[in-house]
């Protein structure tokens, strides 16, 4: 076990179907509708940003059980909050890593326009006008609830809209062994 958390947990476990590489497997362990679909949402959307700063799908699907499983490279480093506890990042380091993140959603976005079939101004227009639209009560506090605390809230509410927008094609999978 590497690490646990509210909907699941996530194993160092070995890809059988790779020879035996080293990679996270991620497990649902809560498996309610609103869970199951956010999940798969997060396996599909992985699957199909392949960027440096993005981490490299390796396969989802379901175990013998019917659990649900996401399978990722295996990333070996600091974590950031344990980081900031040793005192604050420099500032170029903030901005190397801003940019970095920036790049990875960049390539998200251009993806999922791809797949569209759409220039990703449009996609980002499209998806904005979509949720206006479309939106139910839940959806409108999910959203604001991701934009009141954030430093930029209008940023906060776009990325919140993209994530739910970019639903790629589901891939087949891998078994992986859990040892």
């Amino acid at each position: 076990l590497a690490k646990e958390g509210g909907m699941g947990a996530v194993y160092r476990a070995r890809d059988r179907a790779a020879g035996g590489r080293v990679v996270a497997l991620k497990l649902l362990r809560h498996q309610g509708p609103e869970e199951a679909l956010r999940f798969v949402r997060e396996a599909e959307v992985l699957a199909h940003v392949p960027h440096p700063g993005v981490v490299e799908y390796v396969a989802h699907g379901a175990d013998e059980e019917g659990s649900l499983f996401l399978a990722m490279e295996w990333l070996s480093g600091e974590v950031l909050s344990r980081r900031l506890l040793q005192g604050p990042l420099r500032f170029a380091h903030c901005l190397s890593l801003a940019a970095k993140v920036a790049a990875a959603l960049a390539a998200a976005i251009r993806q999922a326009a791809e797949a569209a079939n759409v220039a990703p101004a449009d996609f980002v227009r499209g998806a904005a006008i979509d949720f206006a639209e479309t939106a139910n009560d839940e959806a409108w506090t999910s959203l604001i609830s991701a934009a009141q605390n954030a430093e930029d809230p209008a940023r906060a509410a776009l990325t919140h809209i993209l994530k739910n927008k970019l639903r790629p094609k589901q891939r087949s999978v891998t078994l992986i062994d859990r040892s």
